[in-house]
């Protein structure tokens, strides 16, 4: 996929970044140059780096789940969502596409009022 986004620069830095890591529309990969230290806290989708074995950074805000690019380990950390009903998450948006609101993930089988009243000031779109 870099090749079609361009490909990268002689300057990059291409063992900072992740190369298998699943993209979603619209996300920013920021490559560093080679010997560039980079604070991740100040981009809004940091690094993943290869062998990075945390929460990806650019999928938790703020101490909030992206429910539009988090995977199923990160939204299994949202209580009450476990591994079945984060995979219908999963689910729901290669159906349906990204969230439009936060809400709307009560259209998730399986997430109703209760749930959502739990997870809604934890998550972000």
């Amino acid at each position: 996929m870099v090749e079609l986004a361009g490909g990268l620069t002689n300057q990059a830095d291409e063992t900072s970044i992740n190369q298998a890591q699943i993209l979603v529309d619209g996300q920013m990969i920021y490559v560093p140059s080679v010997g560039e230290v980079v604070d991740t806290s100040k981009l809004g989708n940091p690094l993943s780096p290869v062998g990075s074995q945390g929460l990806a950074a650019d999928h938790i805000t703020n101490g909030k789940v992206n429910i539009n690019t988090a995977n199923l380990e990160e939204l299994m950390t949202l209580s009450g969502i476990g591994q079945g009903k984060a995979q219908k998450i999963l689910d729901y948006r290669q159906e349906h596409g990204s969230f439009s609101s936060p809400q709307e993930l009560m259209n998730v089988d399986g997430i109703k009022e209760g749930t959502y009243s739990k997870i809604k000031d934890h998550i972000t779109i």
